[in-house]
C-alpha cells in the first residue's frame, strides 16, 4: 500500500535499524498511519460492495470464460 511521502518517511526512519527504536513512536505519526489504515480499509468495503452489487445478476465463471480470462 502507498502512504502518503511524510508517513514513508518516517516509517523509514523509526524502522530502519534492526535494533528496537530508542524513543517510542510518536503519538502523532501512529494517528496518521491508523488514519490511513481506516481509509485504505473503507476503500476496500466500497470496492467489495461496488463489487457486489454490480456483479449481483452476471454469472461470473461464464463472463471470464467468455472474456477468455478462464478456460
Amino acid at each position: 500500500m502507498s502512504d502518503t511521502p511524510e508517513t514513508d518517511a518516517m516509517r523509514k526512519l523509526t524502522w530502519k535499524s534492526s535494533q528496537p527504536p530508542v524513543n517510542p513512536i510518536p503519538g502523532e505519526f501512529a494517528k496518521k498511519l491508523e488514519r490511513e489504515r481506516d481509509q485504505a480499509r473503507e476503500a476496500l468495503r466500497e470496492a467489495i460492495q461496488f463489487r457486489d452489487t454490480t456483479l449481483s445478476g452476471y454469472d461470473l465463471d461464464a463472463w471470464l470464460k467468455a472474456a477468455g480470462l478462464k478456460p
